[in-house]
């Protein structure tokens, strides 16, 4: 979608103000989150491949705090940094949504444009199940 010429200058400041701002995304309701009862994030995690399941532990030693792909790539010793994260994941969220219909999963994540990388935050009640799974 083109902008007009005249409101360019208005777009350039909106632009740089949401740049300045802690980047967010937009969060998965309550109840979506609440979807994931502890019998479905066993599931899950136990028919996750060894490399899911390391990121979705290191996703829940983040206690509830934004982790970058970076950190979580070091934290598995993933062999292709994000790459390896982005088969992985790519393929827990076409599980999550095609073999238990799930909205979300059970973690958010966004872009953070000042590290130029995506974020991933589990909620801590689900990190404290995936961490007793561990």
């Amino acid at each position: 979608m083109a902008v007009p010429e005249g409101h360019l200058g208005e777009v350039y400041a909106l632009l740089g103000r949401l740049a300045k701002d802690e980047p967010t995304a937009p969060e998965a309701s309550k109840s979506d989150q609440d979807w994931w009862t502890e019998k479905r994030l066993r599931r899950a995690f136990e028919e996750s491949s060894p490399s899911q399941q390391a990121i979705l532990r290191a996703m829940a030693q983040a206690n509830g705090k934004w982790i970058s792909v970076s950190e979580v790539a070091a934290k598995v010793g993933a062999e292709y940094d994000w790459n390896s994260l982005a088969g992985a994941l790519g393929a827990f969220g076409r599980r999550c949504r095609n073999r238990y219909k799930a909205k979300v999963r059970p973690f958010t994540r966004r872009y953070n444009p000042a590290k130029e990388e995506k974020e991933y935050l589990m909620p801590p009640g689900i990190g404290k199940v995936i961490k007793a799974l561990s």
